[in-house]
C-alpha cells in the first residue's frame, strides 16, 4: 500500500456565500452553513476538518449574514492557533466569482475548496478520509483541478471519469457516472481566463476537462449534503449510527 502522501496544501477556502434558499425559513435568519446539525454545523465541521490536517490559513467568503460568519470565525480564532480571514461578498459572485474575489488570500500555490453546507465522515479507513484522499490523488505536473467524488448511476451525476481518473462528458448528460461531492483541490491558473466578476466553478471545471486537466479520486466515506430542511433529520439520523 503506498503510504500518504506529506500534506501540502497550507490554505483552503471553504465556500459560504451562497442563498439557501431551499432551506427557508430557518435561512431568513442564520446562513446555511451555520445551521447546527447534530450540535455542530458544517462550517465548524469543515474548520474542523482542515484544522486536524494542519491547514493554518483558511479563507471563508460570506454575504447573507455576513456578520454570523464573522462572528463564527473570531470565536475560533480566539480557541485555536490559525488564521481564517472573511471575504465579505456584497453582490452574488456565483462559486467561482467567489474564489476569484479571494485569490489574493489564498496565494500563488494551489490550494483546497470545501463547500460550506456538507460533511465528510471519516472512520479512519484509507479511502474515507476526504483531504487526505486528494493530497495523495493530486499531481501537479498533470492536473489543474482534482476533484472528490462518488459513484452514481449513469446518467444521474456531473462527470464521466476514465479509468486514470481524468473527468469529461458534462455536455453529454447520460454518460456521466460520478457525482461532485465538495472537496477539491485547484491551481490559481485556473482562474486567470474568467474576465466576469460572477460565475460558477463548472465554467472551471469544463475550461480545465477541454485541456485533459481536470481529474478526480473516489471517496468511499460517509458525505452528507444539506439542502432542504428534510436533509436536517436525515442528516442527524445517519451520524447517530456511527
Amino acid at each position: 500500500m503506498t503510504p500518504p502522501r506529506k500534506q501540502q496544501f497550507e490554505r483552503a477556502m471553504i465556500l459560504c456565500a451562497g442563498d439557501g434558499k431551499r432551506l427557508q425559513p430557518l435561512t431568513d435568519s442564520m446562513p446555511k452553513p451555520l445551521i447546527p446539525i447534530a450540535g455542530m454545523s458544517c462550517l465548524h465541521r469543515a474548520l474542523k476538518l482542515l484544522n486536524d490536517k494542519g491547514v493554518r490559513h483558511i479563507v471563508v467568503n460570506a454575504r447573507r449574514h455576513a456578520d454570523q460568519i464573522v462572528a463564527t470565525v473570531q470565536q475560533i480564532q480566539q480557541d485555536d492557533n490559525k488564521t481564517i480571514d472573511v471575504s465579505i461578498e456584497e453582490d452574488d459572485l456565483d462559486s467561482g466569482g467567489g474564489v476569484k474575489r479571494a485569490l489574493s488570500l489564498l496565494g500563488s500555490a494551489p490550494f483546497c475548496v470545501l463547500n460550506g453546507d456538507s460533511i465528510w465522515h471519516d472512520d479512519g479507513g484509507d479511502d474515507t478520509d476526504a483531504y487526505a484522499c486528494l493530497c495523495r490523488g493530486w499531481r501537479a505536473e498533470t492536473m489543474d483541478g482534482l476533484l472528490l467524488v462518488v459513484p452514481c448511476e449513469k446518467g444521474s451525476g456531473d462527470f464521466a471519469m476514465t479509468a486514470d481518473g481524468r473527468l469529461y462528458g458534462r455536455n453529454d448528460k447520460e454518460q456521466t457516472t460520478h457525482r461532485f461531492i465538495g472537496m477539491q483541490i485547484l491551481k490559481p491558473c485556473l482562474f486567470n481566463e474568467q474576465r466576469e466578476n460572477r460565475f460558477s466553478l463548472r465554467a472551471i471545471y469544463d475550461a480545465a476537462a477541454e485541456r485533459g486537466r481536470l481529474f478526480a479520486v473516489v471517496y468511499g466515506g460517509l458525505w452528507l449534503h444539506l439542502s432542504a430542511p428534510v436533509d436536517i433529520a436525515r442528516m442527524e439520523a445517519r451520524l447517530k449510527e456511527l
